[in-house]
């Protein structure tokens, strides 16, 4: 079949908690993308239910789901189209362990190439769009994905990281699915970063903060076996702080058209605010001190140097 909507696809990814639904969520609004939904966590082995984002949201009727964190939603929010990371959907056509796992320095077997494209290209197709683009969490994932998609555009959304660990210990996902005893993703961590968890007394702060390090790092790794072009990292409190900015210039370097209905999802949706003040208040000293030394000299790189370790008790 002819491959829709396969030419330049966006992947914007981070590490969780570091505002990429809020960022995603606004790109998704843009009249060109078509993106992995809801229906493909629900259906991975079915793309056409995807028609149901066709008939929802089109010139005459705009029909959107929301996320929980966004406030009540109606019962049928569930069959209303949004946005998803559906894992299923990957773990259904890549041929991998998709979800839990880091993929680095691993490419897509050609076959598994052929039809993680052509799920990607009829979810497309039914949805009536011309750009395929998805937000994926964890592990970037690079290399991997860009064996499968070789012009695709990957959007890093970066955040200090003792906000993040701050944020994703209070998180239900993060603690029913073990982030607190164990590493989320079971190949993220190397011997040293283990070791340095178990010197911390299995500290799940401690835990969270080296797999942020990582994540960043496979990253900034990774992206160098791509374009230059390919690549953009932008930093949470850049975005929180001005994010129609952002916006165009995310959609600049993606090669897509400036949209009147990204910014107007922005104005819409839940306030964007900068939630970094949280960590401070609720770390003490001692814990702060200590995530910010693990976590350098990346902390410093990404201009959270030691200037922010704040001392929360006094």
């Amino acid at each position: 079949m002819t491959e829709r909507g396969l030419a330049s696809p966006v992947f914007v990814i981070g590490m969780p908690r570091s505002g990429t639904t809020v960022l995603f969520d606004a790109l998704a609004r843009h009249h060109d993308l078509g993106w992995v939904s809801n229906y493909c966590r629900m259906y991975p082995r079915a793309p056409w239910v995807n028609v149901c984002r066709r008939l929802l949201d089109n010139p005459l009727v705009h029909l959107y789901g929301h996320k929980k964190q966004y406030g009540s939603a109606p019962r049928y929010n569930l069959w209303l189209p949004q946005p998803d990371e559906a894992y299923e959907f990957w773990d259904a056509y890549a041929g991998v362990p998709f979800s839990r796992t880091t993929l680095h320095d691993r490419l897509c077997d050609p076959a598994d190439r052929a039809a993680l494209r052509e799920a990607a290209s009829r979810v497309m197709l039914w949805q009536g769009r011309n750009r395929f683009a998805a937000k994926l969490t964890g592990p970037p994932r690079i290399r991997f994905l860009n064996s499968v998609f070789p012009d695709a555009h990957f959007v890093h959304l970066v955040r200090d990281g003792r906000a993040v660990v701050h944020s994703l210990l209070g998180i239900p996902f993060w603690r029913k699915k073990g982030g607190l005893d164990r590493p989320f993703w079971p190949d993220l961590l190397g011997p040293e970063d283990l070791q340095s968890w178990e010197r911390g007394a299995r500290d799940p702060a401690l835990l969270a903060a080296l797999q942020w390090k990582r994540v960043i790092e496979l990253a900034r790794t990774e992206q160098s076996a791509i374009g230059r072009d390919q690549y953009i990292e932008v930093r949470y409190e850049d975005f929180t702080a001005t994010p129609h900015d952002v916006v165009s210039e995310v959609l600049r370097v993606c090669g897509l058209a400036e949209s009147s209905e990204v910014h107007r999802a922005i104005d819409a949706g839940p306030r964007i605010r900068n939630m970094n003040d949280k960590f401070a208040a609720n770390f003490s000293a001692d814990s702060l001190n200590n995530l910010t030394a693990v976590m350098q000299p990346l902390l410093q790189q990404l201009g959270y140097g030691k200037a922010s370790i704040l001392q929360a008790d006094g």
